[in-house]
């Protein structure tokens, strides 16, 4: 088969050249769209480098000029001299196009890229010189970078003020979602809205339910029709949409599991959360052992073809990093800080279900504290907010306790980057794996089941 050319447009990079040099300032409307390597042919490289290096020192850019720069280069005849330049310039009858001419270039740019890594995978993969595992994970990393990420260049606040004047408008219209909300009023009084590139921390010991309680967010969300990927490292999807089902339909999943244990009643209301649970656009992903870099990958596909509002992880400390070598709490860090950069990359609301240290189990107050999340201060530092999930009845050794508390919970707000600390009351309900407000419960026996 005849190897194809690489992607590439020459007339669109001459385009964005010529415009460069006949428009002042026109280089900054492209720098955050273009680099260096964006360019296909060495010349249009050459050229791009002497132009971006005037406006770096602060000189204009015309022909004379950027001829005058790649001649103290030593590079003029390797562009085609003085002539091409003005060949480049001739070539322009307008500059309207420009952006679209830039990202045209950038394209090809980023086709190039793709073939050149998989080119590389598969030389890899052929040699058999790496690891299966770390080959998925150059690749993943690879096509997170070709097809995900924001523009970070500098941009000067008058410019962005008006942008955010038109959000707050139509927020206050009801046009536009400030945020995320969990749904739970105590807590979203006490954290507001979740805006995207935020990270929220779910914490506490084993069993206090932080599985139940991120499932019962995501119900929430997909009933606001958010997009939300849930990756569970512990249980599997059936196991996951068990628990969601269960919980929806109020029915006891235990129960559930057992043979003829349900009644007509149970399983009408179980069908018709079903129903509902197929209209939510909430997506499970039970890979165990994930790695980091397939997480960030899978993450990425699921928001541009899906428009994921929201990711789960379950949980933080079960996420594996490929080759690492040190440390526990250091590869807990590193996962931490890829988590915290991916949320925001993205633009999505990440969700991390996280352990807390065994050192609060020897205190007499157990109620998790932020620095119970000693497994990393880094997760501390990366987190937005953070929620410790706390239940008084697990520690009861005597019966009359356990009646006092039974199905009483707590969610303590440790950290809100934009908001208040405090507690929110909550209840759980065993047998459905639920969380609710406090104040639902009292009113349960007055209110019509879900279903």
């Amino acid at each position: 088969m005849e190897a194809l050319p690489e992607p590439n447009d020459l007339p669109a990079e001459q385009a964005v050249l010529g415009a460069i040099i006949k428009v002042p300032d026109a280089l900054t409307s492209v720098r955050n769209i273009l680099d260096e390597n964006s360019w296909y042919s060495p010349r249009h490289r050459l050229i791009y480098r002497a132009m971006t290096a005037l406006a770096d020192c602060g000189e204009p850019i015309d022909i004379m000029t950027v001829a005058d720069e790649l001649v103290k280069c030593g590079k003029i005849e390797e562009v085609g001299g003085r002539v091409y330049l003005v060949e480049l310039c001739e070539s322009v009858i307008s500059s309207a196009n420009l952006t679209a001419h830039a990202k045209i270039v950038a394209e090809k740019a980023t086709y190039r890229r793709i073939r050149q890594t998989c080119l590389e995978i598969a030389d890899s993969a052929s040699r058999q010189e790496m690891e299966p595992t770390e080959l998925v994970a150059g690749l993943a990393t690879a096509i997170t970078s070709f097809g995900v990420g924001t523009d970070h260049e500098p941009v000067r606040v008058g410019v962005v003020a008006p942008v955010v004047l038109d959000r707050i408008e139509k927020v206050q219209t009801g046009q536009q979602n400030a945020g995320l909300h969990t749904g739970f009023p105590d807590i979203d009084r006490r954290v507001g809205a979740i805006v995207p590139g935020n990270m929220v921390v779910i914490a506490g010991r084993p069993s206090m339910g932080k599985t139940s309680f991120a499932l019962n967010v995501c119900e929430n969300l997909c009933k606001g029709d958010h997009a939300v990927a849930f990756f569970s490292a512990e249980e599997s999807r059936e196991e996951i949409t068990l628990k969601l089902q269960c919980s929806l339909a109020r029915v006891d999943s235990l129960r559930a599991r057992e043979p003829k244990c349900l009644t007509d009643d149970e399983w009408n209301r179980l069908t018709r959360a079903m129903a509902e649970l197929q209209g939510w656009k909430l997506y499970v992903d039970d890979t165990p052992d994930i790695a980091m870099p397939v997480l960030t990958t899978k993450a990425a596909l699921l928001k541009q073809q899906l428009g994921i509002d929201a990711v789960f992880v379950d949980y933080l400390q079960k996420i594996r990093l490929p080759n690492h070598r040190g440390k526990y709490n250091e590869k807990v860090m590193e996962v931490s800080s890829a988590f915290v950069r991916m949320v925001k990359e993205l633009r999505v609301v990440g969700f991390a279900l996280s352990q807390l240290s065994a050192d609060l189990e020897s205190r007499p107050d157990k109620r998790p504290r932020l620095s119970d999340l000693s497994w990393s201060g880094q997760i501390s530092q990366d987190t937005d907010v953070m929620i410790g999930l706390y239940r008084q009845e697990l520690y009861c050794k005597k019966a009359e306790e356990l009646q006092k508390v039974q199905g009483q919970a707590e969610a303590l707000i440790r950290k809100a980057r934009n908001g208040q600390v405090g507690t929110a009351y909550l209840t759980y309900q065993a047998e459905y794996t639920r969380f609710e407000s406090a104040p639902t419960m009292a009113q349960r026996a007055q209110e019509d089941m879900p279903f």
